[in-house]
């Protein structure tokens, strides 16, 4: 290659979705398809276990609360 001739990258995208931010974006689809997809059977498997509606929101509010430290620490480990 010669000197001095500027060499371009070129980068798959879509429009400002290039690089890392595309992948962040395509797995977040990915990860949230696939949770989601079991999420309005979850009452319904409490519910044939014998659970009570108050055990359907106990449930589904540590499920939230777990998310809530959880999230957070596993992007902090990804970043380190």
């Amino acid at each position: 290659m010669a000197e001095g001739i500027p060499t371009q990258k070129r980068e798959f995208g879509i429009g400002i979705l290039r690089g890392n931010l595309l992948w962040l974006v395509v797995c977040q689809c990915i990860w949230m398809f696939t949770t989601n997809i079991p999420s309005p059977y979850l009452p319904l498997y409490i519910k044939n276990l014998g659970g009570s509606p108050a055990d359907i929101g106990l449930v589904k509010s540590a499920a939230a609360l777990a998310g809530l430290f959880l999230y957070p620490l596993g992007g902090y480990i990804a970043d380190k």
